[in-house]
């Protein structure tokens, strides 16, 4: 792997749900080599230093995302968001719904190709843990 050290050739690249146990590592395992953002819902990352912008966002009703996506503008998202516990996804489905299909940050990515005409690539990783009725 060839390391860039211009921060303006390094790809952008955002986190979604970086503050939680996968994103976090993600980060740690990018940041080296490209320039990263990660978004948090309740707490941006404190424990250690990291070099990575954050954006407060709500994936499920999109609040901050628009923000986020169009100041950082990002050409890679890895969409680690998610209601991982099955518990609570069989116990309220739409909520779990909400947030394991990430139709907002869809939207926010086609509004970014629209206004900017950065089509960024998506990487989206679930579990069948989650929920069956998600697969119907």
């Amino acid at each position: 792997m060839v390391t860039i050290s211009d921060s303006s050739t390094r790809t952008r690249v955002l986190i979604t749900g970086g503050s939680g146990y996968l994103g976090q590592f993600l980060i740690a395992a990018l940041r080296q080599h490209h320039s990263v953002a990660y978004t948090y819902h309740n707490n941006a990352i404190t424990a250690q230093p990291v070099d990575a912008e954050p954006f407060k966002v709500d994936i499920a009703t999109g609040q901050g995302l628009q923000a986020a996506v169009l100041q950082f503008k990002p050409q890679v998202v890895v969409n680690c968001a998610a209601l991982s516990q099955p518990a609570a996804c069989e116990r309220d489905y739409e909520a779990c719904r909400t947030l394991n299909v990430p139709s907002k940050l869809v939207d926010a990515l086609e509004q970014l190709q629209q206004s900017t005409t950065t089509e960024a690539l998506l990487i989206h990783i679930s579990t069948d843990q989650v929920s069956s009725q998600l697969l119907v």
